[in-house]
């Protein structure tokens, strides 16, 4: 069971759902941090709906509660034949911003931690759902297979881990 933090209270029953699953089946080195902010240079801060500290990285999470069949790929994304947003992108462009903040303040010669955006899609509580990625590695999972892809190692098998 992670350990689970949360910055304020999750907005819909697909984030409780996914923050509950997450909490009980991630490893108890892991930790949740849940209804984040990430600050921007500009002062701004970008809502994240969870950050999972792992053994090999950050991870940013989107959670989405989409149910039925949806068609994902790198720039479109359609469920049940109608056009939605690609949540992949944000969640990808917080990591890189996350990414950007954490590298400075690391010390020289340590690496700064992999951060990766992820795309939670849980159907009605894990129910309900079907997922076709036009490309096999995009990072979007459904709860079959979530705490799998939290779970792998990542791009780090030339990088020196600092947890």
């Amino acid at each position: 069971m992670a350990k689970q933090i949360s910055f304020g209270t999750p907005v819909n029953d697909a984030e409780r759902w996914a923050f509950s699953m997450l909490a009980d089946e991630l490893p108890e080195n892991y930790i949740l941090l849940t209804n984040v902010e990430i600050p921007t240079k500009s002062g701004q801060a970008m809502e994240v709906d969870a950050l999972v500290i792992g053994e090999w990285g950050v991870y940013v999470v989107d959670v989405k509660g989409y149910i039925g069949r949806l068609d994902a790929g790198l720039h479109a994304w359609s469920l049940d034949g109608r056009q939605v947003d690609n949540s992949l992108a944000k969640a990808n462009y917080v990591a890189r911003v996350l990414a950007g903040n954490v590298k400075h303040k690391v010390p020289v010669g340590v690496y700064a931690p992999w951060c990766q955006g992820m795309v939670f899609v849980t159907g009605r509580k894990g129910e309900e759902i079907e997922l076709e990625k036009q490309q096999g590695s995009l990072s979007i999972y459904t709860p079959t297979q979530i705490v799998q892809a939290l779970t792998k190692e990542w791009g780090s098998l030339h990088r020196t881990n600092i947890w």
